[in-house]
């Protein structure tokens, strides 16, 4: 059925719907109405993240992970002018003394001049700590319930084909304290290498 005109299309209700076309007969009281709005309502709601993320900040890995960062910021502020200075001896700029070149370089930058370039290591060292004291704090943890462990039941064993190994909960200590006095020792030796 073709409609000739405008008005015999909205007296019968037929209508465009994308590549669907459809007619629908209705009484002269019923007819469609263009400004008729939907009873439907359709709204889009953020989901608030603010519970969510309180949640996570509340967690014991969020406060070491930040714990971490807050250390390195920290003692990157503070040992900033030193490094600035060794930076400057090491290079061949200025006086060949520490008292000298902090003189120096406070004359010709002011105050601001021994932190030059800290944001750049912050920017390195803030995410290197708290990833650092992050993992070590959760494999303390794991290593100290693997031992609890442990220690209420027997040795751990490791059986790969015919042979079975069986280790000890105090080789297991010793390991343990080997492994911390020579992380101790990396840490040493990293300081003095940097004065």
């Amino acid at each position: 059925m073709d409609f000739e005109t405008q008005s015999q299309k909205k007296k019968y209700g037929a209508g465009d719907f994308g590549d669907v076309y459809g007619i629908i007969m209705l009484p002269k009281e019923l007819e469609l109405e263009k400004d008729v709005s939907s009873p439907f309502e359709l709204r889009f709601q953020v989901p608030d993240f603010r519970v969510a993320i309180k949640d996570i900040l509340k967690t014991r890995e969020a406060g070491e992970f930040l714990s971490g960062a807050l250390a390195g910021a920290m003692t990157k502020a503070i040992l900033a002018p030193l490094e600035t200075i060794r930076t400057r001896m090491v290079v061949g700029v200025g006086s060949k003394n520490i008292s000298g070149s902090f003189v120096e370089v406070i004359e010709q930058q002011g105050w601001q001049g021994l932190w030059a370039g800290n944001a750049l290591n912050m920017l390195r060292i803030v995410p290197t700590q708290a990833i650092e004291l992050g993992t070590f704090e959760y494999v303390k943890r794991a290593m100290t319930s693997a031992q609890e462990k442990w220690s209420q039941t027997e040795c751990p064993k490791v059986q790969i084909g015919p042979v079975s190994l069986n280790f000890s909960l105090s080789g297991f200590r010793q390991l343990l304290w080997l492994v911390q006095l020579l992380e101790f020792l990396v840490h040493l030796f990293a300081i003095l290498l940097k004065f």
